[in-house]
């Protein structure tokens, strides 16, 4: 991308250190119980057939299904890390599949590849692939990638062997020293010298834990919940290829219980309406936890059962399904915390109105408007980059949003947008406006920003076209080409109408 449009871009990246243009990521994640030359193996492989500015591994908990805890996991890579080439950074992580889609999600402009690692024989570990690449299809900059090995090694078997040095070293790297393989012995026998040493299983959903799911789901709704699990188990398969636990869904179907009558009242609305149309699709309607980005779409014929369809993992869009978004803190005059579920009066907030004084958490609302939409910034961006590819607009000017002027909103001449020439500025009024009419306006004023850099916006006073031909003439130019040409040939070109 254009170095200009990052300028201009900058300032709405949050949770970015970088744009990372160019900077091609590898990621690999598991519980790793424990790290074994199996995992090593993959590692390796990818980063010497993969040119890699940087190579993040996620060290997950293990789900405590294991006696192994993750600082002994963290130790083992960080001995392991000795021998690996290039830039490897080892992380704590609390669940790496959601950490690996998480950092997708706050890196935009970097090429990340997802690596994975099948043994050479191994249906299960390729059926596990296939469904973690099909998730990978919610972020363009996310590729998921085969590592095949010969090595037939698992943390299972690895875990058989803790008590028997000579039997553990074998599922080490060879490249290690023998004092750092007995150091890595002396660390997992750590686990326990009182604990049975228990068989980790990996930590996915399955049919037991969904009836659990179901039950809480049945309580906090206060209906009857279904799931579709079809002959191919869908809303388990597609929860473990997204990373979603048992305690997520738990979570999810609590927080949603929260606002159940409101969303039912919403479900049977789209029932009734989909009776009298008569339409073939079923209706459906998204929940979404608007803290956790994670949604599920529920189907139904009757207001008595709700099918949940599948889980999606946060980022993903359900397309043109009705959404109903929870988890939001205000609701009428009162406060909800999102995380324990206390209620207070908004009156009765005092200076710290949105922390709750039962568990502390902060209830502070997440900004809104189209400075925060992630949508209409990407749009702006793809916009700027189109309007340089045709006009010379740098340097780019700063951006400014005015949200919330109720009254110039009101106004029928109210203030849509304006440019200063001054500070180089262009300044965007958005409250009641179609967000396709905010960018029109943004590409009129940058043409007066191109206007600016020229020489042509000195010495100008007054507004009046009709009292002035030049500017009459500059503006003509800025609708001309700004709302009209730029505009329309950057819309036919994202609906590949060029």
């Amino acid at each position: 991308m254009n170095s200009l449009v990052k300028s201009l871009i900058l300032p709405f990246l949050t949770e970015v250190d970088s744009l990372g243009e160019g900077k091609t990521v590898g990621l690999f994640g598991g519980g790793f119980q424990p790290p074994t030359n199996g995992h090593f193996e993959v590692v390796k492989k990818a980063i010497e057939k993969y040119n890699l500015n940087e190579f993040i591994i996620f060290v997950g908990t293990g789900g405590g299904r294991s006696n192994i805890t993750q600082d002994q996991s963290l130790a083992i890579w960080n001995i392991y890390k000795n021998y690996l080439p290039g830039d490897v950074k080892i992380e704590a992580s609390p669940n790496p599949v959601s950490s690996i889609y998480r950092y997708a999600k706050e890196h935009p402009f970097e090429d990340i590849k997802w690596f994975l690692g099948s043994r050479q024989g191994s249906n299960q570990d390729f059926e596990d692939f296939e469904k973690r690449s099909k998730a990978t299809d919610t972020r363009d900059n996310l590729e998921a990638i085969n590592i095949v090995t010969a090595n037939d090694v698992s943390g299972t078997k690895a875990r058989q062997v803790l008590n028997n040095k000579e039997l553990l070293s074998t599922y080490l790297p060879d490249e290690l020293t023998d004092e750092e393989k007995e150091e890595i012995f002396n660390i997992l026998t750590s686990v326990s010298e009182n604990e049975e040493i228990t068989t980790w299983v990996e930590e996915e959903l399955d049919n037991e834990d969904l009836e659990d799911i179901d039950q809480v789901a049945d309580e906090e709704l206060e209906t009857d919940v279904v799931f579709n699990v079809g002959s191919d188990n869908h809303f388990i398969s597609q929860a473990n290829a997204r990373g979603v636990s048992k305690q997520d869904l738990i979570d999810f179907f609590q927080e949603l219980g929260k606002s159940k009558d409101e969303f039912k009242d919403e479900f049977e609305e789209l029932i009734a309406k989909h009776k009298v149309e008569k339409s073939n699709t079923k209706p459906a309607i998204v929940a979404k936890d608007e803290y956790t980005g994670f949604s599920i779409p529920f189907v139904s014929d009757d207001i008595t059962k709700m099918l949940a369809a599948t889980v999606l993992a946060p980022g993903m869009k359900p397309k043109e399904k009705k959404t109903f978004s929870f988890s939001e803190q205000v609701q009428g005059d009162s406060i909800v915390c999102d995380n324990c579920g206390w209620k207070w009066k908004i009156e009765d907030g005092g200076d710290d109105l949105y922390i709750c004084h039962k568990c502390g958490h902060d209830n502070t609302p997440k900004p809104e408007g189209l400075e925060h939409n992630e949508d209409f910034i990407e749009k702006l961006i793809s916009l700027t980059d189109y309007m340089m590819d045709h006009i010379s607009i740098e340097p780019l000017p700063d951006v400014n949003f005015v949200e919330d002027d109720i009254k110039n909103a009101d106004d029928f001449f109210g203030k849509t947008a304006y440019y200063n020439p001054n500070d180089k500025s262009i300044t965007l009024y958005t409250l009641k406006r179609h967000p396709k009419d905010v960018l029109r306006s943004f590409a009129h004023e940058m043409v007066h920003h191109k206007q600016n850099l020229e020489g042509k916006l000195q010495n100008i006073e007054g507004h009046n076209i009709n009292e002035d031909d030049y500017l009459k003439e500059l503006e003509r130019e800025a609708y001309e080409y700004g709302n009209g040409l730029l505009f329309r040939g950057w819309e036919n070109s994202i609906k590949g109408n060029d």
